[in-house]
């Protein structure tokens, strides 16, 4: 039951943080927030925004970085959640490392539903 439990949070979660990401701009909003929009990058975002229909800030990412593996990885949800179904499975319980499969299936499964429009 624990390991259900464990998978489905961890798939919640991922889910949660993927559509944060895709679906707002809250990295940019807490970086204003706190006076680094400067280090994000918000002036040429807001650039790039308006040339392009308002796309999220993990799309801008991956368009002024293309080479670099963790734009890519942000801009990608299925990327996304595995990584970070991964990366919470290794922090938090390594002996059920294989949850991580089920948890990132869980999380993309959320995200879809969340995201139809």
């Amino acid at each position: 039951m624990e390991v259900l439990l464990y998978t489905f949070f961890l798939g919640l979660s991922s889910a949660h943080m993927t559509f944060l990401l895709f679906k707002t701009n809250f990295i940019l909003d807490y970086a204003k927030l706190l006076g680094q929009g400067k280090l994000f990058g918000a002036d040429s975002y807001e650039a790039w925004k308006k040339q392009n229909c308002g796309d999220a800030y993990v799309f801008f990412l991956a368009a002024k970085y293309p080479d670099n593996f963790f734009a890519k990885l942000v801009s990608c949800p299925i990327c996304l959640t595995t990584f970070l179904c991964i990366f919470g499975t290794l922090l938090f319980a390594h002996e059920m490392i294989l949850t991580s499969i089920a948890a990132s299936s869980v999380a993309w499964l959320v995200y879809k539903q969340e995201t139809k429009e």
